[in-house]
């Protein structure tokens, strides 16, 4: 066989398995969509790099590593890229689905570290969490994705009343709107005893009363206010559609004990 003719054979050869790998990723993707879904170590170098015989057009990063991994539409240029378009961050311990699209697909991150990665056919959501989000490989928002703020609603409300011993409001049910709650303490009479402690409590799945939060200990006429829930500094979990009640525990004997309760949700 004269030199040509192997090129030649080889080039067949190399057509053959090329058109073969696209046709083991067209009848995947037919069935899911999905081009790849696998976890990957970072080499002693700190980079993993993917190609795809078919484009892709979204990126799931799911990070198991403490360090910042960043990520391009590109083959490996030897260094992360700083920004552009086709760059992603993922922030330690994060996730992100971004859309961005290519061939290629380079992450850079710690070496021996591990991400799982699923590159997707088709445009995704966008979604992340403990770290930078890239929308549409075009433009990084810096900063930690909590969520979307809902509007406030009053749940709670009374007149001032005289309260000398223990005791609580009536039971209501927690909406399924409201995953916060604010309450405020307006203490207008202290007279004969020591203290007064304010709580917001909820049944548990057993049906027991909880303390989700309280006021902590309060000895003098004057304003108060905890917060409850996610945004609150005790991260307490209120369960929707289930018992809730504000109740009061006082310590000595009082003479004058005057206070009134509110209660905002979110």
């Amino acid at each position: 066989m004269s030199r040509t003719e192997q090129l030649l054979e080889n080039i067949a050869c190399a057509i053959e398995a090329q058109s073969g790998a696209m046709a083991t990723a067209f009848r995947e993707l037919r069935r899911s969509k999905v081009i790849e879904a696998a976890s990957f170590k970072f080499n002693a170098n700190g980079v993993i790099e993917r190609n795809y015989p078919i484009p892709y057009n979204s990126v799931t990063v799911i990070s198991q590593s403490s360090a910042k991994v960043i990520g391009a539409n590109q083959p490996n240029a030897g260094a992360a890229p700083s920004e552009g378009q086709g760059t992603i961050y993922v922030g330690p311990l994060g996730f992100g689905t971004y859309n961005i699209a290519g061939h290629s697909l380079t992450l850079y991150g710690n070496p021996g570290d591990y991400v799982t990665i699923i590159v997707d056919a088709c445009t995704q959501q966008p979604a992340a969490a403990a770290g930078a989000v890239a929308i549409a490989g075009t433009a990084t928002v810096s900063g930690t994705v909590t969520s979307v703020l809902g509007a406030t609603s009053d749940l709670y409300s009374e007149a001032a009343q005289s309260r000398t011993t223990n005791g609580n409001t009536a039971n209501m049910t927690w909406p399924s709107t409201n995953t916060d709650a604010y309450v405020a303490i307006n203490l207008t009479g202290f007279a004969g005893g020591t203290n007064v402690q304010i709580s917001l409590d909820q049944q548990d799945a057993n049906g027991i009363w909880q303390s989700l939060a309280n006021s902590g200990l309060l000895t003098a006429v004057g304003t108060k206010n905890f917060t409850v829930g996610q945004f609150g500094g005790n991260h307490a979990v209120l369960r929707s559609g289930q018992p809730w009640r504000l109740s009061w525990t006082v310590t000595g004997t009082f003479t004058t004990l005057t206070f009134q309760l509110a209660v905002t949700g979110r």
